[in-house]
Parts: structure tokens; sequence; C-alpha cells
């Protein structure tokens, strides 16, 4: 984890400073490519374990149903602008 949150770290940089540059180009694509990658095999499992986790074994089952249910439909609502 800590490896792929350090790959991230050092992705997101390179891409922040290149966007500010206004650099376009294949490397722009192999960075976030290599984003996608690091998180994938790092953070995004993560999300997955604690489900499972957190729940006792008594209601694990409908638990995880409705966490997972709350969680997909959290990633598929549109964002929402600051109102603050």
């Amino acid at each position: 984890m800590l490896i792929g949150s350090g790959g991230l770290a050092l992705i997101c940089t390179l891409l922040g400073g290149l966007y500010r540059v206004h650099s376009h180009g294949p490397h722009m694509l192999i960075l976030v490519l290599a984003a996608i990658g690091c998180y994938a095999m790092s953070l995004a499992p993560v999300t997955w374990v604690v489900i499972s986790e957190i729940f006792p074994n008594k209601v694990r089952g409908a638990a995880m149903s409705v966490a997972v249910t709350a969680l997909w439909i959290a990633c598929f609502l549109p964002p929402t602008p600051f109102l603050g």
C-alpha cells in the first residue's frame, strides 16, 4: 500500500507539473495509465477488504449487500458543486 500510494503521489505530481506547462502527448496517457495501475494494485482492493471485515459474522451477508449497494449508488451519482 505504501509503494502504491507513493507511486500515485509521484505520478500525480508529474501530471500536475506537465499540465502546468501545457504538455500533451503520449507521455501523459502513459502517466494516467500508470496512475490507474498503481491505484488498482494498492488502494482499490482495500475498500472491499474493509467492507467484508467491519461487520459481525451474523449480519455480514446482509450488511455487505447494503454497503456495496450504497457504494455503487454513490459511485454513479453525479458530483455536486461546492455550495459553500
